[in-house]
């Protein structure tokens, strides 16, 4: 791969690195459903209404719906702490999961580490430029975010709030 007119080798991370980054995808795919269902007991479940609101919604939507759904059924503008801290733990694994899917990853410096290489271009506050980011990961870090992903799947799933 040439990039700007110098050789750039990129050799592909290992088999349980990519698992592990398949274990984020599946799980993070488990919790949009989960938000889905949540979504959709607050709405009833006749005719398909909750399935049919959901199908095109991105997960950030989802998110909002969620919660204003909760809230108006509940006659408040507050989110209950509970369900703040939990909306909150939603995000941060939406952010973790973007993390993961939005990256270039590439061998590390040891057989448990690759490194993930992310760019973008994106103008802000008037300003605009190009930012490269380069993180190393190792194995336990990425399977970490699978398994909390995988936590909170459990939670909203099971949750009390709803």
């Amino acid at each position: 791969m040439t990039k700007e007119g110098s050789e750039m080798q990129l050799s592909s991370p290992s088999d349980e690195h990519l698992k592990a980054i398949g274990r984020v995808v599946v799980y993070f795919s488990l919790l949009d459903e989960a938000l889905s269902f949540r979504i959709c007991s607050l709405i009833g479940y006749q005719n398909n209404i909750g399935n049919v609101i959901t199908a095109e919604l991105s997960f950030k939507q989802k998110v909002n719906l969620f919660s204003s759904l909760f809230c108006h059924l509940q006659k408040t503008t507050e989110e209950p702490a509970e369900l703040k801290s939990l909306i909150g733990r939603i995000i941060t694994a939406e952010e973790e999961r973007n993390k993961i899917l939005h990256s270039l990853w590439v061998v590390g410096t040891s057989s448990d580490m690759v490194i993930r290489l992310k760019a973008t271009a994106k103008r802000r506050k008037g300003q605009s430029g190009f930012k490269a980011q380069s993180q190393p990961m190792l194995l336990q870090d990425i399977n970490r975010i699978a398994d909390s992903i995988l936590a909170l799947f459990h939670d909203l799933a099971s949750t009390s709030v709803i």
